[in-house]
C-alpha cells in the first residue's frame, strides 16, 4: 500500500511524507464545537471534498454523536440569550452539514433526538428573517402535526421510519424550500 501511495504521489510531483501530515487528526479537522469557532466549524464543513467526506461523517456521528450533541447545547444556549449573529452562524453550519447528503447523517438530525433542534436552527435564516416572514417549523411540528394511525402499529422500527419519512418531506419541501421562493 505504501509503495502504492508513493507512486501516486510521484505522478501528482508531491511529497508523500507531506501529505499525510497534512491530513492530521479527526480533532483538528473538524473541532469539538464551542460558540466561538461556528465559524471555522462551517468553513470546514464548506470545504469538505470526497475523499474526507467519510471522516468529517464519522466524526459528527462517533461517541454517540458527541459533536452533534455539543452543537445542540450551543444552538438552546444562543437561543436562550438571543444572540442573533451566534444563531444564524449555527443556520449555516446546520445548512452545510444538509448539504453534505449523508443518508446516515440525515437520519441522526432528524432522529427523536435532534429533529427539533434541526428545524429549530433553520427558522434563523437570515435571508427569511429579514423579510418578516417568520417561520416557525418547531411550533408545527409539535403543535399542529398529529400522526394518526388508521391500522395499529405496533412496530416501533416502522413508526420510527414513518416520522423520519415525514421529517425528510419536511425539511425537503418545506424548510429548505422556503429560501427557494424568492428565486
Amino acid at each position: 500500500a505504501q509503495e502504492t501511495w508513493e507512486i501516486i504521489c510521484s505522478i501528482q510531483g508531491k511529497d508523500p511524507d507531506e501529505l499525510s501530515a497534512e491530513e492530521g487528526s479527526d480533532e483538528e479537522m473538524l473541532p469539538m464545537p464551542k460558540q466561538d469557532n461556528l465559524t471555522e466549524i462551517f468553513e470546514e464543513l464548506q470545504s469538505v471534498d470526497q475523499s474526507r467526506r467519510n471522516k468529517v461523517i464519522e466524526r459528527m456521528l462517533e461517541n454517540d454523536q458527541a459533536f452533534l450533541f455539543k452543537l445542540k447545547e450551543i444552538f438552546e444556549a444562543l437561543e436562550g440569550i438571543v444572540s442573533e449573529d451566534g444563531l444564524h452562524k449555527m443556520f449555516l453550519v446546520f445548512k452545510a452539514l444538509l448539504n453534505i447528503s449523508d443518508m446516515r447523517l440525515l437520519e441522526t438530525l432528524l432522529s427523536d433526538k435532534y429533529y427539533l433542534t434541526t428545524f429549530g436552527v433553520l427558522e434563523y435564516n437570515n435571508e427569511i428573517s429579514t423579510k418578516h416572514i417568520e417561520t416557525k417549523h418547531r411550533k408545527f411540528l409539535k403543535e399542529t402535526l398529529k400522526f394518526k394511525q388508521f391500522i395499529p402499529l405496533e412496530n416501533e422500527e416502522v413508526i420510527a421510519k414513518i416520522h423520519l419519512n415525514y421529517r425528510l418531506s419536511y425539511l425537503k419541501d418545506t424548510a429548505l424550500a422556503t429560501g427557494l421562493d424568492e428565486c
